[in-house]
């Protein structure tokens, strides 16, 4: 009998769930059996699904970077169960149970192919399921129960970021483990979720679930925080040059209004000089039109004197 064959009664305790076996072994839940079909092909929305676990691992990758912790998508929890009542008291029942990511803080990546609570470290931080239709069920279902109870994940979110919503309302569910018992988070005016392990803003996309900080800025991926810096990176490299563009306008302009000063005291220059010109021609043209006169003044005189010594000549008594 494997997993998928059983039926559980929720209300149960844990010790009271049915079994199946694995590798010899009495289990009560194994969700690897759950991710496939009868033929072993995978089920959901295997792509949509990846994106928004890398995405939100990007993140989170981000948020902690250089914090002690482990983050991964990838690490199976087991837990055992002691059955106390009836005539397997005493025996053990074990689960398996990967979730789509998950975060533990207090301890970097474990030695260990499964990880046990308190055994190899804490209990996780965060766990993260992300709904598919194949899925959605056993995440409001028997994860619930065994995350809250089995393996004291401190909060519990799941997103269902499928086109056609798995259940009416918000895509996001989130608990917080409050004295051993689930309680839902309650939301903010705007219905965004605080996580007090994440010290973040729980804020749904459609497709993704963002992340924003106490102030409302949002967390972003180490490839968005490059593409933020390129994209201004950018902005400022297009004011550089149109700064560069306006400077060499200015400086073209400048330098065409120092070319019409130039021109323009060239041409008084000019006109300074044909004025100089023109006065020095003046002022030739009087002297020699002077030199002229007094030329002939000095003729008539010098023949006004001829003709004098010429009278006395003739008449030495005439007055002249």
């Amino acid at each position: 009998m494997s997993i998928k064959e059983l039926t559980i009664n929720l209300d149960a305790p844990l010790s009271e769930w049915p079994i199946f076996y694995k590798e010899g072994l009495p289990f009560i839940y194994d969700d690897e059996e759950l991710l496939f079909d009868k033929d072993g092909n995978i089920l959901g929305n295997h792509t949509r699904h990846s994106r928004l676990v890398l995405y939100l691992y990007s993140l989170l990758e981000v948020l902690y970077k250089g914090y002690f912790c482990t983050l991964t998508s990838e690490l199976t929890f087991r837990h055992y169960i002691e059955v106390t009542n009836g005539l397997q008291a005493g025996q053990r029942r074990y689960l398996d149970i990967t979730p789509d990511l998950t975060l533990i803080r207090g301890i970097d990546w474990p030695d260990t192919a499964t990880y046990v609570v308190n055994r190899d470290g804490p209990a996780p931080s965060v766990v993260f399921e992300i709904a598919s239709a194949s899925t959605y069920k056993e995440d409001l279902g028997r994860k619930f129960r065994l995350y809250g109870e089995a393996i004291l994940a401190k909060e519990y979110f799941i997103y269902d970021s499928s086109r056609k919503k798995f259940w009416p309302g918000s895509r996001l569910k989130t608990w917080r483990l409050v004295d051993g018992k689930y309680v839902e988070i309650a939301r903010n005016e705007a219905g965004w979720v605080w996580s007090e392990e994440l010290e973040s803003w729980l804020v749904e996309d459609e497709r993704y679930l963002r992340l924003f900080d106490k102030a409302g800025k949002q967390r972003l991926t180490f490839e968005e925080l490059t593409e933020q810096i390129q994209a201004r990176l950018e902005e400022e490299q297009e004011k550089t040059a149109q700064a560069q563009s306006q400077l060499e306008e200015e400086r073209h302009k400048a330098q065409s209004q120092i070319e019409q000063e130039r021109r323009k005291t060239a041409q008084a220059e000019n006109q300074v000089k044909e004025e100089r010109y023109k006065a020095q021609s003046q002022l030739e043209e009087e002297r020699d039109r002077t030199a002229q006169i007094q030329a002939a003044l000095e003729q008539q005189r010098q023949k006004a004197a001829r003709l004098a010594q010429r009278l006395r000549e003739l008449d030495p008594d005439a007055e002249i």
